[in-house]
């Protein structure tokens, strides 16, 4: 969401396809006034909304997620859980990763996606599902992956002292390395 609001500013500044050569300069002031309008529509947009739309670069958008957070099809999503946890970082046929140094986070991957997901808090829930591909290091212990849907899944609890559980449904496929418990795959 925020990479929409820069790319207004960045229009503005620009002058969003006219003519450089006849349109006056911004002066010092009118930037300074654009520069202010931005930074307050940065503020009042919402951190855990959803990124909808392609991306015309690879880059990678940071997402807050202090709740509940989506990334969507075509982007490549960094979500911040931080030590306060995402109740569920969705990533919906894109790219995403997460670092949940806090546990018990929610994190879901789904619709073809690829998901490279870290818990070094421990104790987090993780779904991939929909033909994606997951990759979900829990070093904190105590974490649940289920791989469904045609998933390829791997759960890495290496070192861990809390045993981690990693399921496979509906032609997942997985590998767990380190203390883990493997009912089904």
């Amino acid at each position: 969401m925020r990479w929409v609001w820069v790319a207004v500013l960045t229009c503005g500044l620009a002058g969003c396809g006219d003519d450089e050569s006849t349109a006056p300069a911004d002066s010092a002031l009118d930037a300074a006034a654009d520069a202010a309008m931005a930074d307050r529509a940065l503020d009042a947009a919402p951190d855990s909304a959803p990124v909808d739309g392609a991306r015309p670069d690879a880059m990678t958008m940071v997402v807050a997620c202090p709740a509940n957070c989506m990334c969507t099809a075509g982007n490549s999503c960094n979500f911040a859980c931080g030590a306060s946890g995402c109740n569920l970082a969705e990533c919906l046929n894109a790219s995403c990763t997460a670092s949940c140094t806090g546990g018990m986070c929610g994190l879901d991957c789904d619709v073809g996606a690829t998901c490279d997901y870290g818990c070094p808090g421990g104790d987090c829930v993780s779904d991939c599902d929909g033909n994606s591909s997951c990759n979900v290091a829990c070093s904190g212990g105590g974490c649940d992956l289920v791989c469904d849907g045609a998933s390829t899944c791997r759960l890495d609890c290496t070192g861990a002292s809390k045993r981690c559980t990693i399921s496979c449904t509906g032609g997942g496929h997985a590998t767990c390395l380190g203390n883990c418990n493997i009912p089904s795959c």
